[in-house]
């Protein structure tokens, strides 16, 4: 099964009217409220890209909140903490409320990178892409009876999003951190069946991050897109569904 370090991701969006009703999952839990992070981030890409469609704003403010909470995970030495988004949501809210001298520097910058990097490595398209789906499925088959005897699948994801934000990779870090561990873990398929991958990997966690490291590397060589939104035509669903290309 061919494996490459520079996949595209795919995920699959419906879109509400409503603003704030995307649902994005992110390891555990699902975001549906409108934050205040996400009301500045919406004002901020306002104002520094002016032709944004209510459906791209959408998508935009809910992966950019994910975003800036993992690099104030990763900025405030917190990322392997249990409770560290809730920490990081509850201290950059009460900043924007009550300092926000303190925080919207930060904020705005990193938005600027972010949306650079969106536009380097975020695709928004319409239509089937019944392959790449087929891909997935097949993918996703291979790889779920071995992740849930994985051990610390957790932080490997977390070592993965700290390197991507170190490399200046700030945009989609939890989906992108997810595709590389998956792929790190896929790779050993090839020679191996699902119960001895999961043993390889249990016993040899230095090799999993050894992998992790090197396609971050070839990743950061790359100016392509990495990741393809596709956007269905019914705007007033609220559903969400992540689709992973290897």
């Amino acid at each position: 099964y061919r494996v490459s370090v520079r996949r595209k991701i795919l995920i699959s969006l419906c879109f509400s009217n409503h603003q704030g009703a995307l649902i994005m999952r992110e390891w555990g839990g699902w975001f549906r409220r409108r934050s205040l992070i996400k009301e500045v981030i919406a004002d901020l890409l306002r104002k520094k890209i002016d032709t944004l469609t209510t459906p791209e704003l959408n998508v935009m403010v809910d992966v950019a909140e994910v975003d800036f909470i993992n690099y104030m995970l990763v900025e405030e030495n917190i990322l392997y903490e249990k409770g560290g988004v809730e920490q990081v949501r509850d201290y950059v809210e009460y900043l924007l409320e009550e300092r926000p001298f303190l925080i919207l520097p930060k904020l705005n910058e990193w938005l600027d990178v972010w949306i650079w990097k969106w536009r380097q490595r975020v695709k928004l398209i319409m239509g089937e892409m019944k392959e790449e789906e087929r891909i997935e499925i097949e993918v996703q088959n291979k790889l779920r009876s071995v992740l849930p005897k994985i051990k610390n699948l957790e932080e490997y994801r977390r070592f993965t999003v700290g390197s991507l934000i170190k490399a200046n990779e700030v945009c989609f870090t939890s989906v992108l951190a997810d595709s590389l561990v998956k792929g790190a873990i896929i790779k050993f398929f090839k020679s191996a069946s699902p119960e001895k991958v999961a043993e390889i990997v249990n016993n040899n966690p230095v090799i999993i991050l050894e992998e992790i490291i090197k396609r971050i590397k070839s990743l950061k060589k790359f100016k392509g897109n990495l990741v393809v939104v596709k956007v269905s035509s019914n705007i007033f669903s609220s559903h969400a569904e992540h689709i992973l290309e290897w």
